[in-house]
């Protein structure tokens, strides 16, 4: 208890440490710009499924004619056929079974840099930089440590299948961004919460005969019997701040005058930035049942220390559906906006009920497809061979036939991913013996986004794991956090260097540099990467 006591008094967030840290998320995010935008028009070709993103976001742009003089003509593509105009969500749109968001964003690249490699790809690799920033933000939340989130953000910058994923233009990493916003707001509401209880401790008014009274955010009076009526009242209120029974919540009860919209902004932006993720990529599906989950728990577990769990439940019940259900889910049907106003019944303004009818076909479509797809594909690969990196995914490779190739290879960073192997047993006895906070969610990210993959019978890739190596790093910076200080601080130089010069090493062949033959045959681990 008193572990979990000093993890929770440790946690409050603290503007003066994070002032401090600043300079070092400065870093990180400047080594994550680099590594993302550095020749990020190479090649100068639509590449892997940038054929239909890309192209999509150019039908969005100018309309259904837009088709015929698609990017792949334009820059020597051949998976698209110029001559075929597919019906689909909105007509023109080969990517229909996806949301609408991530297309729109690619969109607003072309707009500002043309339609070139360069503007299909700069927002990627703008949500790919912002989501290594998010990663920092994150594990500062976990626990206010500036190396503690420096490694975990560093290690996400300098991971090959983070950088490849933000270096084309394809949907999983706005999904995977907006997602890791999502969670970060969700912590902060958390603090928020371990805030307002501890400022309710320390505004005590007062003592009665052998009772501590304290007010409740509604102003009612509360009190608290001394167990031993000799014991000082200073030790009693320690007991108190350092008891997990008494983390206070549920206050946080909508009759309370000062229960607005301010005191929701935390999980009402958690809720927005989630359907943006469900908007950009459905597999955001899975961390938005984390997010609801653990939005449950916590005002449980922070609940008064005169409400029972029931009660608990019943007070935040409603404001964890409107803000965590309902909005998410309002995000994402506005998000298809461009489809009310053209589809195959006309538009919403014409034909409401035939467009209605139109979107729940669109749904209902778009999950048969998710869930019987199958096909052939050189690269697809099982999620039980996901954690080793067996069978990596080739967006684009060229043999320039003067003994140089280029090769873009969708594969992790061998220091962040088979490091998280070694530590993931101990995470789980982290959990077991120490039973603390950070450690169970880091635990759901990981698991949570990755475990409903073996229940899914469609085609599957490896860049599916996208969205948890965040959670990879953390898990990491958690496990060798828990070391004695000189051996955490030596494994954490460690760990970072070794980041560091590996990414340095594979940075060739997650980008499409030429390099020679000899040194790209060094950087293929195993013939399973060919």
């Amino acid at each position: 208890m008193e572990n979990e006591a000093n993890s929770h008094k440790h946690v409050v967030p603290s503007k003066e440490k994070f002032g401090r840290a600043v300079p070092l998320l400065v870093i990180v995010v400047v080594i994550a710009a680099l590594t993302r935008f550095s020749g990020l028009s190479h090649p100068r070709e639509v590449y892997f499924d940038e054929t239909y993103y890309a192209n999509d976001a150019v039908v969005y742009l100018e309309g259904r004619e837009a088709f015929r003089d698609n990017l792949d003509a334009r820059y020597g593509g051949t998976s698209r056929a110029s001559q075929i105009v597919p019906v689909g969500a909105v007509p023109g749109e080969i990517s229909w079974v996806h949301p609408p968001l991530g297309k729109w964003a690619i969109a607003i690249g072309i707009i500002l840099f043309g339609k070139q490699p360069l503007g299909w790809r700069a927002l990627p690799a703008t949500f790919g930089t912002v989501a290594v920033g998010l990663v920092f933000v994150i594990a500062w939340l976990l626990w206010e440590k500036r190396s503690w989130a420096f490694l975990a953000a560093l290690m996400v910058a300098v991971d090959g299948l983070e950088i490849t994923m933000s270096r084309v233009a394809m949907l999983d990493i706005f999904a995977a961004t907006f997602m890791l916003a999502s969670f970060a707001c969700l912590l902060a509401e958390r603090h928020r919460l371990t805030r307002m209880r501890q400022s309710l401790l320390t505004s005590t008014s007062g003592v009665t005969d052998g009772q501590g009274i304290y007010p409740d955010p509604t102003g009612s009076i509360h009190s608290y019997p001394r167990q031993n009526p000799d014991e000082p009242w200073d030790a009693v209120y320690q007991d108190l701040e350092y008891s997990q029974d008494f983390e206070y919540s549920v206050q946080w009860r909508d009759e309370s005058p000062r229960s607005s919209l301010g005191s929701k902004r935390y999980l009402a932006l958690s809720g927005v930035l989630m359907g943006l993720a469900l908007a950009s990529k459905l597999n955001a599906l899975f961390a938005w049942v984390i997010v609801v989950v653990f939005a449950l728990v916590w005002y449980v577990q922070l609940r008064a220390p005169t409400t029972r769990a029931s009660d608990a439940i019943m007070n935040c019940l409603p404001r964890v559906l409107t803000l965590l259900v309902f909005v998410p889910a309002l995000v994402y049907v506005i998000s298809f906006t461009r489809f009310y106003v053209d589809n195959a019944a006309g538009s919403i303004g014409k034909n409401p009920l035939g467009t209605l009818s139109e979107f729940v076909k669109l749904q209902v479509n778009t999950v048969k497809y998710h869930s019987t797809m199958r096909q052939d594909h050189p690269y697809k690969s099982s999620p039980q061979s996901w954690p080793l990196m067996w069978r990596p995914i080739a967006f684009w490779y060229h043999d320039y036939q003067n003994g140089m190739r280029g090769h873009i290879l969708a594969v992790g960073n061998p220091v962040l991913w088979w490091s998280y192997l070694l530590c993931f047993p101990a995470l789980l006895g982290l959990i077991v013996a120490k039973r603390r906070w950070q450690d169970i969610f880091v635990l759901a990210g990981y698991a949570g986004q990755y475990l409903p993959w073996f229940a899914s019978s469609r085609t599957a890739f490896f860049y599916y794991m996208l969205p948890v190596v965040p959670f990879m790093a953390l898990t990491i910076v958690s496990v060798v956090g828990s070391l004695r200080k000189r051996v955490r601080q030596a494994v954490f130089m460690g760990l970072g260097s070794a980041a560091l010069l590996a990414g340095i090493a594979f940075y060739p062949i997650w980008t499409g540099i030429p390099i020679a033959e000899s040194i790209w045959s060094r950087l293929m681990l195993f013939r399973s990467w060919i």
